[in-house]
């Protein structure tokens, strides 16, 4: 006879994308259903904002930091245009980490809010810097996860499919059982 497996840590992955919170959703039932630890994990990339990730922080979440950049200012300075040049890439990168961080604190809010519908109380939420697929198995190896959920599609781009999806890459590298949502 089959031994039952025993569910007691869930890591899901989360991006903000619907195939994301339906993986919430069904992690949410899975740690309801087996009483186990849900972990909502977001991995800041440290590649430059696609244009869909751009236009989801500005439709979805009404960030607004981009237009805060003040490049005419920058016209005023008189010098070397190198100078010029690295104060307005210094101010992009910052209004950039001030997205992110946005971003992701409205997601994990709207995280914490999903998995209390379906009856989770506690949430932990975790940030992380890097690539999303080595952030997500890591912290499935850190946390002695017994389950990974992630979705099928996040939000990159062309790129995404080319190189490999972080779904794809995950599921064949966990140490736990991953269960990809579509």
């Amino acid at each position: 006879m089959p031994s039952q497996m025993q569910v007691k840590t869930i890591v899901v992955a989360l991006d903000g994308s619907d195939h994301a919170y339906k993986a919430l959703d069904f992690a949410a039932d899975l740690a309801e259903k087996y009483s186990a630890r849900l972990i909502a994990l977001n991995v800041l990339s440290e590649q430059p904002l696609n244009d869909e990730e751009r236009h989801f922080a500005v439709t979805e979440y009404h960030v607004e930091e981009f237009s805060k950049l003040d490049a005419s200012s920058l016209m005023d300075v008189r010098g070397d245009p190198r100078v010029v040049a690295g104060m307005l890439v210094k101010q992009y990168s910052n209004a950039e980490s001030k997205m992110r961080q946005a971003v992701c604190e409205r997601l994990m809010s709207e995280a914490r809010a999903r998995a209390k519908s379906r009856g989770i109380e506690n949430l932990e939420t975790l940030f992380e810097e890097g690539d999303p697929a080595t952030n997500i198995l890591a912290t499935a190896k850190d946390k002695n996860a017994d389950l990974i959920i992630l979705g099928s599609r996040g939000l990159s781009d062309l790129k995404g499919l080319l190189m490999g999806s972080v779904s794809h890459k995950v599921s064949q590298l966990a140490e736990c059982t991953c269960i990809t949502v579509k």
